[in-house]
């Protein structure tokens, strides 16, 4: 879905809550599509879903609205079950602190001078330092399997391949969830691709 943006010329320097409202509505699906991997539908004005990119969604429980105050939002009705805007997905999608994430949504939009929040995000936590070991750490070569665990690796995959490949009535819904992922009858069949079903 391409969308152009729609700018508002600010006589004064815009807010990092300017440039998360409507105004930037189409500069914010540009993004997250390219940025998620996602492709919207429009539901209604100012309203749309996609899968969500943040859980294995089955059906298309993400949301991008325009709230009472303007202001452009996401939401996972799904597993997520979260409320966020641009900030807190960039911070989610990049693993960045929350005035990293203003900086690269400014940039996106090729901005310049934003009045930035110099606080924290309300929804997302900040990425931690990576902490120091207190030992050193040794790694070790991971072992090669045996003939025999290949075997059975093998005889496993095989199983639960030709299982999901049996009855596609009755796993449609994994078939459904498998091709809007891209992967067709062939590829299922030559990556041995399968399906474990719960036994509950």
């Amino acid at each position: 879905m391409t969308h152009s943006p729609v700018i508002p010329d600010y006589s004064a320097m815009p807010s990092h809550n300017d440039i998360k409202t409507v105004a930037y509505l189409d500069p914010m699906l540009n993004y997250a599509e390219a940025h998620l991997g996602i492709r919207f539908r429009p539901t209604e004005k100012y309203r749309y879903s996609a899968f969500c990119p943040f859980h294995a969604d089955t059906k298309d429980s993400f949301r991008l609205y325009v709230d009472g105050n303007d202001v452009v939002r996401f939401h996972c009705f799904g597993a997520c079950g979260g409320d966020w805007d641009i900030y807190d997905v960039i911070m989610l999608r990049e693993k960045c602190s929350f005035r990293q994430a203003q900086r690269i949504w400014a940039d996106y939009l090729g901005l310049k001078d934003v009045e930035f929040h110099s606080g924290r995000s309300q929804n997302i936590p900040e990425p931690d330092a990576e902490p120091e070991p207190d030992d050193s750490v040794e790694f070790l070569e991971p072992a090669e399997p045996t003939d025999q665990t290949k075997a059975t690796l093998a005889e496993a995959a095989g199983f639960y391949n030709e299982l999901l490949l049996s009855d596609s009535e009755k796993y449609s819904k994994v078939l459904t969830y498998l091709a809007r992922r891209g992967l067709e009858s062939p590829i299922i069949e030559r990556f041995q691709i399968g399906y474990s079903p719960s036994l509950y």
